[in-house]
C-alpha cells in the first residue's frame, strides 16, 4: 500500500505540531508493516519556512532526519509515485487545498512542482484529519469535504468527532503526547520567582483563546499577592503589530479594578524559545490555565499534564479527554454565539468561560499551594494516568491510522475514476496523451442545454443511459449528474450558489470535469469550483475575430494537434465535440443541442431551464453567433463523415444543419 501524507511539516504552527506528532506515530510502527510505502509532502505558504536555515533552527536534528527520511527527493520520484495506486492523508483545515490550487500560492519542500487538490483527487482513498473550536463545522469546510469525498476524517478528540459526524465520518484519533525527554533552558527572569505560585498559559494571541478573561481573573484574585505570577508564552498572529498588542494589554489592565494595580507580576512572551526553554516555563509553573472558547485538542495543555502540572481549564471541549472528570479546577460556562474573524460561522456555537468561575479556581488553586495539602498533585496525577494508559502513544496512534486505512474497501472503481486519478496530477499536455482514444468506439451521447433536453421522461432517459459514455453540458449536469462521465462548463451562466461556499457544480469521484474561459483559472468562479481539465478560450480580439465557425479550420484544432481551444463561439464547439472526437468514440448523439430560434424574452433564447436571467456571468449568444454557429454545423457534419464520426441529433427540434440525421431515442 502506498500511502502519502500531506502537512506543513516544515512549519511552527499547532497543526505541524500535530502532524509531526502522527507522522512519529507511523514511523515507530512501520517496520510492522512492509507492505506499507510510506512518503512525505510538506507544503507551506511560506517559502521561507521550507528552507532548512529556518527550520533546523526550531526543530530538532532527529525530526529533520524523519522528514527527510520520508520525503521525496525530486520531482521524477513524485511524479512516479503518484502515477500509481495510493491512499492520501491531508492534514491541515479543511480550506487550504482550495487556497493552495491558486497560482503561486502553495509552496513544497524541494522545490516540487505539483497541486494539492490535485494530489487529493489522485488517490484511490483520501483521509482527512481535521481540528475544531466550535460545535459546527463552518460551512466553506462543509462544503470542501463535499468537493474532495474523504473517507473518513480523522479527529483528534470525541468533542470533534461529535461534530464531524454532523457532516461526514469521523474517528477519533488523538495527538501524540509524549516527553521531550530534554534538560530545562534557562530563561532569566524565572530565576526570581522560582517557587511562588505561577500560571502558565500558552497559546497565539487570537481571540478564542480568550487571554482577557484569565488576566482579569488574575488581576482581581492575585494583584495582592506577592508570591503569586501570571506567565502567558504567545505569539502574535501575521499583521498584527506589536504595538496593538501593547494598546490591548493596556486597555485590558486600565479596565479591571485590582487591589494593588502598579504590581509587576505578569510577564508575556512573544519570542520563539526553544524546546530547552519551553521546558522550563513547564518545570517551574505551578498551574496550566486554559481560558480558550472552544479547542479541539490543545497540544500545549496536554504536554502540561504530562509534565506533572494540575490544569485549570472549562468543564467542556477537545481537552477534557485526558482530563479527569474529577479535576478539581474545571470552571463553568455557557453556550453562546460564535462572534469572531472568519473563518468562524455565527450558526456556531462555542463554552464562554464565567470569569465569576474562572476567579474561583484560581482562589482554590492558590489556598491549595499555600496551604501545600497535596491537592494540586492529586488532581495532576488523576490527568497523568489518563495519558499514561496507552491511548495517546506512538504505537497506539500509528497502528490506528493503518488499521483505518488498510480496511478501507477499494471496490468497484469505475473507468472514468481510473482515468480522473490517472490525470490529475499531470500537465494538460499529459492530461490529453491519457484520454486520447480511451473510449475508442464507442457511443457517446452529449446532453447540452437546448429545450429538446426536456422531451425526454427524466428517469427513463436516465436509465438509458446508464451504462453509455454520456456528456452533460452546463446545467444539465444538475439533472443528469447520476449517469455523467464528463461534465463541461465554461465562465458563462454559471448557476449561482445556494450558499457562498459552495461550488456552482460538483466535482465527484466519477465525473472528470472539464472547464474552460476566457480568463485564467478561477477568475470567474469560486475558487470553490474544481475541475479536472482546464482550457483557456481566446478573447476574441486576441484572434481578430477569426472564430471557428468563420474560418472553418477543424483539423487545427483537433486536441492531438493542438491544445489552444478555437473560440467558437459557443462551449459545443470549443471543447465538448472536440473532446468527444479525442476520445476515439465512434458516433456522436446529441440531446438538446438546438440553437433554437425560439426567444423566452427579448434578450436570450430558450434553454430547458428556462431562461438565463438570475445566472452568475450571464453570457448570452447574439444573434449574429446563433445564426453562424448553425451555419457551420453544416461544415462540422461533413467533416465528421469524412472521418468516420456519426453524427446525430436526438430532436426534431434542432435548428441545426436540415441533413443531420434525427432520430428518437427508444428509452
Amino acid at each position: 500500500m502506498k500511502l502519502l501524507y500531506v502537512a506543513q511539516f516544515h512549519e511552527t504552527c499547532g497543526y505541524s505540531h500535530a502532524a509531526l506528532g502522527y507522522l512519529k506515530s507511523l514511523d515507530s510502527v512501520l517496520e510492522n508493516h512492509p507492505e506499507v510505502e510510506l512518503k512525505l509532502l510538506s507544503v507551506s505558504l511560506d517559502p521561507r519556512k521550507l528552507q532548512q536555515s529556518f527550520h533546523s533552527s526550531r526543530t530538532s536534528p532527529d525530526l529533520i532526519k524523519m522528514i527527510d527520511k520520508y520525503h521525496f527527493k525530486d520531482q521524477g520520484e513524485f511524479d512516479n509515485f503518484v502515477s500509481q495506486d495510493y491512499s492520501c492523508v491531508w492534514h491541515m483545515t479543511s480550506i487550504l487545498p482550495i487556497i493552495l490550487n491558486k497560482p503561486g500560492i502553495g509552496h513544497f519542500h524541494n522545490n516540487l512542482h505539483c497541486s494539492v487538490s490535485d494530489t487529493i483527487k489522485g488517490s484511490v482513498n483520501n483521509y482527512h484529519v481535521l481540528a475544531w473550536e466550535t460545535d459546527t463545522l463552518p460551512q466553506e469546510y462543509q462544503r470542501c469535504i463535499e468537493v474532495y469525498e474523504p473517507e473518513v476524517v480523522f479527529t483528534p478528540s470525541q468533542w470533534n468527532q461529535q461534530t464531524i459526524n454532523k457532516v461526514v465520518k469521523s474517528i477519533t484519533i488523538p495527538h501524540l503526547v509524549e516527553s521531550r525527554g530534554i534538560e530545562s533552558g534557562d530563561i532569566s527572569f524565572l530565576d526570581k520567582i522560582e517557587g511562588k505560585f505561577i500560571v502558565l498559559a500558552i497559546s497565539e494571541w487570537v481571540n478564542r483563546k480568550n487571554f482577557t478573561s484569565l488576566i482579569r481573573s488574575f488581576l482581581i484574585e492575585m494583584s495582592d499577592k506577592d508570591d503569586a505570577y501570571l506567565i502567558i508564552k504567545t505569539n502574535l498572529p501575521p499583521g498584527y503589530a506589536k504595538e496593538n498588542f501593547v494598546k490591548e494589554l493596556e486597555q485590558i489592565k486600565n479596565t479591571t479594578r485590582t487591589l494593588s494595580p502598579n504590581r509587576q507580576n505578569m510577564f508575556f512572551i512573544l519570542d520563539y524559545l526553544s524546546d530547552q526553554k519551553m521546558q522550563r516555563l513547564y518545570d517551574v509553573s505551578t498551574i496550566f490555565s486554559l481560558t480558550s472558547y472552544g479547542e479541539g485538542f490543545s497540544l500545549p495543555t496536554s504536554e502540561a499534564v504530562l509534565t506533572g502540572m494540575p490544569v485549570l481549564c472549562p468543564d467542556h471541549g477537545g481537552h477534557v479527554d485526558y482530563i479527569s472528570p474529577d479535576n478539581r479546577y474545571f470552571f463553568e460556562g455557557f453556550w453562546d454565539t460564535v462572534f469572531d474573524n472568519p473563518p468562524y460561522d455565527t450558526d456556531g456555537m462555542w463554552y464562554i468561560p464565567l470569569i465569576s468561575s474562572i476567579r474561583d479556581k484560581l482562589k482554590l488553586a492558590y489556598s491549595d499551594w499555600k496551604s501545600d495539602n497535596g491537592e494540586l498533585q492529586r488532581s495532576a496525577n488523576l490527568n497523568l494516568e489518563i495519558l499514561n494508559n496507552g491511548c495517546f502513544s506512538r504505537e497506539k496512534i500509528g497502528n490506528r491510522i493503518l488499521e483505518n486505512i488498510s480496511n478501507t474497501p477499494i471496490t468497484n472503481i469505475s473507468r472514468i475514476n481510473k482515468l480522473k486519478r490517472k490525470i490529475a496530477s499531470l500537465p494538460l499536455q499529459e492530461k490529453m496523451k491519457v484520454l486520447e482514444d480511451s473510449f475508442q468506439g464507442e457511443d457517446c451521447y452529449i446532453l447540452s442545454c437546448g429545450p429538446s433536453l426536456k422531451d425526454y421522461n427524466q428517469e427513463k432517459l436516465k436509465n438509458f443511459l446508464n451504462d453509455k459514455l454520456v456528456f452533460t453540458v452546463k446545467q444539465a449536469q444538475d439533472i443528469f449528474q447520476s449517469v455523467a462521465d464528463f461534465h463541461f462548463f465554461n465562465c458563462s451562466n454559471l448557476p449561482s450558489r445556494p450558499l457562498a461556499h459552495a461550488p456552482h457544480y460538483r466535482n465527484s469521484k466519477d465525473i472528470i470535469t472539464v472547464a474552460s474561459s476566457n480568463y485564467d483559472q478561477y477568475m470567474r468562479w469560486t475558487p470553490m469550483q474544481m475541475s479536472d481539465v482546464f482550457f483557456k478560450i481566446p478573447i476574441r480580439t486576441e484572434i481578430n475575430n477569426e472564430f471557428l465557425v468563420r474560418t472553418g479550420k477543424i483539423d487545427d484544432f483537433l486536441i492531438k494537434n493542438n491544445l489552444t481551444r478555437p473560440c467558437g463561439p459557443g462551449i459545443m464547439y470549443e471543447t465538448v465535440l472536440f473532446t468527444a472526437i479525442h476520445l476515439g468514440v465512434k458516433s456522436i448523439t446529441c440531446i438538446g443541442w438546438d440553437l433554437t430560434k425560439h426567444k423566452v424574452n427579448e434578450s436570450n433564447y430558450e434553454h430547458f431551464y428556462g431562461s438565463t436571467d438570475g445566472l452568475i456571468n450571464r453570457g448570452d449568444i447574439l444573434d449574429w453567433e446563433i445564426e453562424e454557429t448553425r451555419k457551420f454545423s453544416k461544415n462540422f457534419y461533413e467533416w465528421c463523415c469524412r472521418n468516420n464520426v456519426d453524427l446525430k441529433l436526438a430532436s426534431n427540434r434542432s435548428s441545426l444543419y436540415e441533413k443531420i440525421p434525427r432520430i428518437k431515442l427508444e428509452i
